[in-house]
């Protein structure tokens, strides 16, 4: 083993050091919610898996795993705060399934999502709390301005006429605005861009509750994760391209991250991981532990300009996770390493930083979210098989190939999130799941559908195991 299989290996010790024998609740989305913890000799004790609403039913007949269903049926909304609050609403449920499989409440409970840490009694929870990171993420929270460069924000009376429109927009220089939501939304679930007060009285409408207004950014979508462990400095961990669809005008959605070397050079990488570690220590300050995402715009020249809090695991880790993991050649020790391991000398958290960024090089890879609209109310009766699949960009035309196997041209990685019986209703939004894939794929995608790709690719996949 050489290059950067020897540094993914020295993360495995790191991991391994924190997990081997340790007493362990996992908790997240789907059966297993945090994988790899047995390899690293992780004593996994049980499982909770808190799904969306209409999810498929249990696997099998798992009594270590706990099933859960939450309120919201659209996944953003769901991880932002509907894992938290299902795991509220089951409060007699999960107490009865840990005093089974723990009656000593000798685990430690481990999320990557926030979670009522109160719920699991007088177990260790290595998760943030749900009150502190809603305090957080809530857009009226200063913690972003006051220790990054942000966007200037306006509240928003609406419904207005056209007249204090104009007057908003003046004030921020711009015709073409972002509108937000000060409620809690992922996805941007919550966001509207808005070119003036008609495309505003047709969009805002969906919008909840109290609004703000910022000009709109022309520039690159950005991510970037850190790690604020409760001993030891913040780590930074590589920053990312976001891909962004568009459900309709004005609506943008989630759908992925890219990891390519030519996206930042070395000088903006080491800017953005220095900017990540302090802001980690300011939020340290606030109480805030764990996994935290920051997204930023990147204007025309360079500038950055952070914009959203994500007081938790974000979802471009999962592409670090594959890659680490491809340059191990074994199953990836990053997620137990990032949720499991409390103690970080300064030394260790660079060799983290160091060892990850090794992985992402030489492998650029993007990871593209895939989800649709239901159009009329189903059950889910077959789902896209996990595994390799080869896709046609002009014709989207899609066929499975292996479960297995080094990824090539025009061949994409999928991890399925959709399960058969899954009960879907008309509007809901269908995560069929990720799908990795070198650029040149990714590129071709965009080329041919521009921002709809995503949606019109999982589209294609649910056709193909439908007709099965």
């Amino acid at each position: 083993m050489s290059g950067a299989g020897e540094g993914a290996a020295r993360l495995v010790d790191l991991a391994r050091a924190a997990l081997e024998g340790a007493r362990v609740i996992a908790v997240g989305i789907g059966p297993a919610p945090i994988p790899g913890l047995e390899p690293l000799g992780a004593d996994v004790r049980g499982r909770i898996a808190v799904m969306p609403a209409g999810a498929g039913s249990k696997p099998g007949d798992d009594p270590r795993l706990l099933w859960l269903r939450g309120r919201e049926r659209d996944i953003f909304a769901h991880v932002v705060h509907g894992l938290a609050r299902a795991l509220d609403d089951a409060r007699a449920e999960v107490s009865a399934f840990l005093d089974r499989v723990d009656p000593r409440a000798e685990a430690t409970v481990l999320a990557y999502l926030p979670v009522p840490v109160d719920i699991f009694g007088r177990r260790r929870v290595l998760a943030q709390d749900a009150a502190r990171s809603r305090a957080l993420e809530d857009k009226r929270s200063p913690a972003l301005a006051e220790a990054l460069p942000a966007p200037r924000r306006l509240r928003l009376p609406w419904p207005c006429d056209p007249a204090g429109w104009e007057a908003i927009a003046a004030e921020l220089g711009a015709t073409r605005l972002v509108v937000q939501a000060m409620r809690l939304a992922g996805g941007g679930l919550g966001t509207r861009i808005v070119d003036g007060y008609a495309e505003a009285k047709a969009h805002l409408g969906e919008l909840e509750g109290e609004l703000q207004a910022a000009a709109f950014l022309a520039g690159d979508p950005c991510n970037v994760m850190g790690l604020v462990p409760i001993d030891g400095p913040t780590i930074a961990l590589p920053a990312s391209l976001q891909v962004i669809a568009e459900e309709r005008r004005g609506r943008p959605v989630y759908a992925g991250n890219r990891l390519d070397e030519r996206d930042f050079t070395e000088g903006e990488r080491a800017a953005i991981a220095e900017e990540i570690r302090a802001f980690g220590e300011r939020l340290r300050g606030r109480g805030f532990h764990g996994p935290f995402g920051v997204d930023f715009i990147r204007e025309p020249g360079g500038r950055r300009c952070y914009h959203d809090l994500n007081p938790r695991m974000n979802g471009a880790v999962g592409l670090l996770d594959e890659l680490v993991g491809e340059a191990l050649a074994a199953p990836s020790p990053l997620l137990p390493l990032l949720l499991g391991r409390v103690h970080f000398t300064r030394d260790e958290a660079r060799r983290v930083e160091v060892e990850v960024d090794a992985a992402r090089r030489g492998r650029p890879r993007w990871r593209l979210f895939l989800s649709t609209r239901a159009r009329e109310p189903r059950s889910v009766v077959r789902a896209p098989r996990a595994g390799l699949w080869a896709i046609d960009p002009p014709t989207l035309g899609v066929a499975w190939v292996a479960a297995e196997g080094p990824l090539a041209s025009g061949i994409g990685r999928l991890r399925p999130a959709l399960v058969a019986g899954a009960q879907l209703l008309a509007g809901d939004r269908v995560v069929v799941g990720d799908l990795s894939c070198g650029p040149e794929l990714g590129h071709a995608l965009l080329a041919c559908h521009g921002p709809a790709a995503p949606d019109l690719l999982a589209r294609a996949l649910m056709r193909a195991a439908e007709g099965a």
